[in-house]
Parts: C-alpha cells; structure tokens; sequence
C-alpha cells in the first residue's frame, strides 16, 4: 500500500519494512579497562576476563594478554611502541574491544576487523610500523578507527552508562 503525507505532517503508523535487532551487552573505552584493571580505587574488573591474545593464539607476533599489568601496558600505548605507533594504537583498541566481547557485548559489528586484526598482528608487531606500506598503514588505521568507534559506542551494542561498582565482573547494570 502507499501514503501520501503533507508538508510537515508525522504519521508514525507507516514504516519501509527496516529493522534493527537490539543488540546484547555494552561497552567501554580503553580508559575505562585501564582504570578498572586494578591499581586505583577502581576494581579490577580486566583479569577474570583474561587471557586475551593480540594475533592468534599459533601467531609468531602475537602478545598474549594474561594480567593486569600487560593489558594496562598495553592500553597506555608505551610499552609495546608508542602512541604515534599505529600498531601500537590497534593493540589498545583491539585490548579494548576483546576485553568487551568477553564482558558480553555483542561483536556483530566488529568481528571481521578482530579477526583481520588478528591474522595481522600474527605475523607483524610495533617493531615493524616503519616498514609497512602506505596501504597496510591505511589498513591498520582503519581497524583501529573501527574498533574505537565499537569501544565509544558510535557502532554496536552502544556504550555503557552505568558501572555497578560492586560488580565482580564489571558488566553494566
């Protein structure tokens, strides 16, 4: 069936069909896991939701994230290169997004820029920023955007606007 509405009128009744299925979960910024790892007032909420690997498991690069003191390492992007390190920023957004999955938010979103992350960080780390093209720089970049805009809320499940700080796991009310 059509519709025909006038300049300015709101008929709410009528739709083209779209859905969007709600999505499971929240999530958090890097900053939020870096300050919820367990050295501040805040809980640790990061270690029962480790280990977590940046690269695959079998990758000869990849770093496995199995305390704290690693995922914050990495989260405040010095030791594992630094800040102006693309891949280096891939590792903490990457961090963050993991850290998210495992506290339930849906990937939907973000699973093929994990898991191409993944296969790339298998076999390349921070030491080899330099040497990379101007394309796998590019394609680097646009993981890291990707899984920054997943980590803020701007694509997936949305952000979390609420901690339960008395929670062990760190998941939103």
């Amino acid at each position: 069936m059509c519709t025909m509405l006038e300049v300015s009128e709101i008929d709410s009744t009528w739709d083209a069909g779209m859905y969007e299925p709600a999505q499971e979960g929240c999530t958090y910024s890097k900053g939020y896991w870096k300050n919820h790892a367990g050295f501040g007032p805040q809980e640790d909420v990061v270690t029962v939701l480790l280990p977590v690997w940046l690269g695959n498991e079998d990758g000869d690069k990849s770093i496995p994230v199995t305390d704290s003191v690693i995922a914050v390492d990495v989260l405040v992007q010095r030791s594992y290169g630094s800040p102006s390190n693309g891949i280096t920023k891939l590792y903490a957004q990457l961090l963050a997004a993991k850290l998210n999955i495992a506290n339930g938010a849906d990937d939907g979103d973000v699973a093929d820029a994990v898991e191409d992350a993944d296969d790339f960080l298998a076999d390349y780390d921070w030491n080899d920023w330099d040497i990379l093209s101007n394309d796998d720089r590019q394609m680097v970049l646009e993981w890291k955007d990707t899984l920054d805009m997943y980590n803020n809320g701007f694509i997936g499940p949305g952000y979390c606007d609420e901690y339960d700080d008395y929670s062990n796991t760190g998941s939103a009310k």
